[in-house]
């Protein structure tokens, strides 16, 4: 006995009309959000969440034993008041929470989520966001060029090192004997140290760090205090300084990026 086959039903939508009516849904929808700048700022936010890679320095702070930043500190700060918008919060929630948060999330849960905000809340989480996710792409080394990204927004912000960190153990031990006599020396600190011979580099480093951070408190420093207090190694200005480089390697490498940069154009 043989099966009569049942004729396939044809799709009342086929490919093409789908495609063609999801263009046209879409350029609609497009058009109507001009006129919704909140809902604008919902999805410029929704993806930029759903797509947050933090930058490496929080992941650096949040796992060195030997290095400490107040301004990695404050960010997390902040990002706990964020984070306690959507979930109660706790002396150990930090960074990672919020990031883990919205990695949690797709498109639609995280509209969802944002949807109940206020603007002002909306205008935090994407100014905090841009934050996190920014940071010099040049990790392991030095960044000399005045022209880069990076370089270009620290000037722009007249950002002063100086203002942000203390030369600690992390810093002093990564530098050799010569080095730290070398630090000594420009910051002030010969009288703390009139044989350097005589220490080993350990007891150096822990000397000089004490040096250095009981000068930030200081009310009435000396001038040789003074020289401590704004000590800063030339890697740590923006463009960072690199002394194995003569100055005129330096030069030539801007004008490279100079001449790599697109023409303008003449109206």
């Amino acid at each position: 006995m043989t099966e009569t086959l049942e004729p396939k039903q044809k799709a009342t939508y086929g490919a093409p009309l789908i495609r063609y009516m999801a263009m046209h849904k879409s350029i609609a929808v497009q058009e109507v959000l001009l006129s919704n700048p909140r809902t604008l700022k919902e999805l410029a936010l929704v993806k930029k969440l759903c797509g947050f890679k933090a930058h490496p320095a929080l992941s650096y702070f949040s796992q060195s034993d030997d290095t400490t930043s107040k301004s990695y500190e404050q960010m997390n700060r902040v990002c706990v008041e964020i984070l306690s918008i959507f979930k109660d919060v706790d002396e150990n929630s930090n960074w990672e929470n919020l990031a883990y948060l919205f990695n949690c999330f797709d498109e639609t849960r995280a509209y969802n989520a944002l949807k109940a905000l206020t603007v002002e809340q909306l205008d935090d989480i994407q100014n905090l966001f841009t934050a996190l996710e920014f940071g010099s792409s040049h990790l392991d080394m030095l960044d000399t060029s005045e022209n880069s990204f990076f370089n270009k927004v620290a000037m722009d912000l007249k950002v002063d090192m100086r203002d942000f960190w203390t030369p600690d153990e992390g810093f002093l031990k990564r530098r050799n004997k010569a080095q730290l006599q070398t630090v000594i020396n420009e910051s002030g600190n010969i009288k703390h140290f009139h044989n350097i011979d005589k220490f080993k580099k350990g007891e150096i480093v822990k000397s000089l760090a004490n040096v250095f951070a009981k000068a930030e408190n200081l009310e009435a420093p000396d001038a040789d205090e003074l020289k401590t207090t704004f000590w800063l190694p030339e890697a740590m200005s923006f463009p960072a300084i690199d002394p194995d480089k003569a100055p005129t390697e330096s030069l030539e490498e801007n004008i490279r990026d100079d001449e790599s940069e697109p023409e303008k154009m003449v109206a």
